[in-house]
Parts: structure tokens; C-alpha cells; sequence
């Protein structure tokens, strides 16, 4: 039989299943502002895979054709984390962006209505949440470095270096003008979309889970009080 299994844990990772002597065609499109973005084409042989790098969320849209004898679609794939585990890892040691951090991880929830699940690098920090924060809307939380079972995403939530993790992590065939590109969207890293550095704490965690952005009230409690 035809067709793919994809991963959205980490970077997306497209697996083809047939005949390996065919030829395939997988297109990655992705839902964004009311369009469909295209990403990437690409030839494959069946029983292979690849790997797109990119590690924020994205609604992608992924199909797959048999390419010989006449173009034909074979299977449709769309990111959808409804009622899927979802885990976000938060990677700080940072108290403040921490706790910043699993507020906007909380939005995600009631935004996609997935099971969401959660892991803390620092128990300090885990600790906080426990304390101060309605930690019991997670479905659980996870020990860092381990993945709840049949996770459909995963999604990293720090500060990572710009280029390590965009234009020297996989040379510069994705590189225009200093960016990344993937078909009309330019972007900076595999990790973070834009380079986080002046942005406000907050928004590290709205931009890779792709929330419109919510600050702090002034009212919010004072983490560093347990």
C-alpha cells in the first residue's frame, strides 16, 4: 500500500511507504493566516524518509502522490492536536521565564483542547508551579528527558542560539538572504522562529507554540514568594 506516516515530535519526519524502485512526490504546505503557505517539494523513492527541521508548531497540510505513470494523490495528512498528548518541555533554569513560560503553555491547552503534558528541566522551577499555579489542568507531568507515550507533538520552549540552530546547523541550501526560507516565509532558526533576544519573555513561549501574544497582568502573583 501507498502511503506515509508523519511525526510531529521534534522536527517533522515524513515516512513513504511503497514499492521502493517508484517514485513519490510529498508537497508540506502549512495553514497560516487565513492561506496555505507552500514549504517544500519533494521526490522520494518508497520506503524512505526525510526530515523537515523546523520544530515549531505549524498547521501542516502534507500530501503524497505517486509520480509515474500520471500524477495521483494517494494520502492526505493535517496537523491536528485535537484530544492528541501534546508535551511541551520548558528548557530554562530561569525562574522568571520559566513560570512566563508555563503561562502561555497553559493558553495552548485551552486553545487546541489537546492532552497536554509537561516537563520542567529545573525542579525549582517545577516546584513554583506546583506551589503557586493551577498545575492539575496538565494531563500529567513528565520527568525531564523522558515523552509521554503516543505523543502526536513535542514542542521545546527556551532560548536557543539563532545560528547554531538555523543557518550553520544544516549549511546554507535553506539560506536567502541571511534567513531561512521555506517557500515565501523567511524565517531565523529551527528552534525559534525569530531571534527572541529583544522580544519580551512571554512571547519566546507565544511565537513557537504560535499564540497571539499575552503579557503579564500587573496583578499576577509574585513568583519568588512560596
Amino acid at each position: 500500500m501507498n502511503e506515509m506516516k508523519v511525526s510531529f515530535v521534534g522536527p517533522l519526519r515524513i515516512d513513504v511507504y511503497g514499492d521502493y524502485t517508484k517514485k513519490f512526490l510529498v508537497t508540506i504546505s502549512e495553514k497560516m493566516d487565513n492561506k496555505i503557505n507552500r514549504i517544500s517539494d519533494k521526490i522520494v523513492n518508497g520506503n524512505s524518509f526525510f526530515v523537515l527541521y523546523r520544530e515549531w508548531k505549524t498547521d501542516y497540510i502534507i500530501k503524497l502522490y505517486e509520480w509515474e505513470n500520471g500524477i495521483k494523490l494517494v494520502d492526505t495528512i493535517e496537523y491536528d492536536d485535537r484530544g492528541k498528548n501534546v508535551q511541551v518541555n520548558i528548557d530554562t533554569y530561569d525562574l522568571t521565564a520559566g513560570i512566563a513560560w508555563f503561562r502561555q503553555v497553559k493558553r495552548y491547552k485551552d486553545y487546541t483542547n489537546c492532552k497536554l503534558y509537561i516537563s520542567v528541566k529545573d525542579d525549582a522551577i517545577l516546584a513554583v508551579i506546583k506551589h503557586h499555579e493551577n498545575s492539575t489542568i496538565f494531563d500529567d507531568i513528565i520527568p525531564w528527558g523522558e515523552t509521554v507515550e503516543n505523543c502526536y507533538a513535542s514542542y521545546d520552549i527556551g532560548k536557543y542560539d539563532m545560528k547554531e540552530n538555523g543557518v550553520d546547523k544544516f549549511g546554507y541550501f535553506h539560506v536567502f538572504d541571511g534567513r531561512i526560507r521555506d517557500g515565501i516565509r523567511l524565517y531565523d532558526s529551527f528552534k525559534n522562529p525569530r531571534d527572541w533576544k529583544n522580544l519580551p519573555t512571554e512571547k519566546i513561549a507565544s511565537d513557537i507554540l504560535v499564540l497571539e501574544y499575552e503579557p503579564y497582568k500587573k496583578n499576577d502573583i509574585n513568583i519568588y514568594t512560596m
